[in-house]
């Protein structure tokens, strides 16, 4: 098992140093640029491996024997619980499929990046190109980058659900925590929160 993990985490480094590879003609550089002003263009337009960077971080947390803290509050109620590894996958489920790479949804979505000076990280987002299937719930995601380190800081998912009457948020932050909100759409255009889970990983 943690020979499994080691070699997907070896991978998800490669593919996001080869990801970030910058060339001067790939940069796109302001007058009064520094170092870290570039804004990286993704190698051929590929996409972040979300989803297998999500699951090889439930991987490292179920390889470490970590029991992560979920909190949920809904209905004007907190209740907390300490999850097993293995309920990681199922908990997160919503939001391993469908896979977010390249292949998928390279004729679905386009990519664009920024560099967030507000934030301090580069900002890849992604958005529809045309009108979506009925069938495909994501909706859009960004993906955040430390510009000193070039490391994932916290990856950002919006789903719909049961026809837009819901929205589903994912914040990812690397190494810490997933928070969760289910958000109902009322047919006045007000919107509410009905749940927020938390889970924590990192204390």
């Amino acid at each position: 098992m943690k020979l499994w993990v080691l070699l997907i985490a070896a991978t998800c480094t490669l593919f996001f140093s080869c990801w970030l590879r910058k060339a001067p003609e790939e940069i796109h550089v302001t007058a009064d640029s520094t170092a870290v002003n570039e804004v990286p263009t993704l190698k051929d337009g590929n996409f972040f491996p979300v989803t297998g960077y999500i699951k090889g971080q439930i991987n490292s947390i179920k390889s470490g024997n970590i029991n992560p803290l979920q909190v949920v509050i809904e209905g004007g109620k907190t209740d907390s619980s300490w999850l097993k590894p293995d309920q990681l996958e199922k908990n997160l489920g919503e939001f391993l499929t469908p896979a977010i790479d390249t292949a998928n949804l390279k004729t679905l979505f386009k990519q664009n990046s920024f560099l967030d000076q507000t934030i301090n990280a580069f900002t890849f987002t992604y958005d529809p190109i045309a009108t979506l299937p009925d069938s495909m719930e994501l909706r859009h995601w960004d993906v955040y980058v430390d510009p000193e380190k070039f490391n994932i800081s916290k990856i950002y998912l919006i789903k719909n659900k049961d026809s837009g009457k819901r929205q589903l948020q994912l914040t990812w932050r690397n190494n810490q925590s997933a928070k969760i909100l289910s958000i109902l759409n009322k047919p006045d255009g007000s919107r509410t929160v009905e749940k927020e889970t938390t889970i924590t990983w990192n204390f």
